[in-house]
């Protein structure tokens, strides 16, 4: 018998068993899930939820932010490795 070609029966038994299983963990893994503190707590309250364009300009200045700290690692990295090369 392959795995494509179940009963009725056993498919029905296959989706019970599963749904037993989502059950009895489902409770567990939502107690594992810390609240937000902190910075990202004040962000998720001011800026993330309070507005689209709010959220949008969050997103923007911290991809221009991102890149102009990336732009200068990789130079200084590049110049390091490259000292003294004509």
């Amino acid at each position: 018998m392959t795995p494509l070609s179940l009963s009725n029966r056993q498919f029905s038994s296959l989706r019970m068993f599963s749904s037993r299983i989502l059950r009895a963990t489902a409770p567990k893994i939502a107690q594992q899930a810390r609240p937000l503190h902190g910075i990202a707590k004040t962000l998720q309250e001011h800026v993330w939820k309070k507005s689209t364009v709010s959220y949008i300009t969050y997103v923007v200045a911290g991809c221009v932010v991102l890149e102009v700290v990336y732009g200068k690692v990789t130079n200084y990295v590049w110049e390091s490795y490259n000292y003294g090369v004509s």
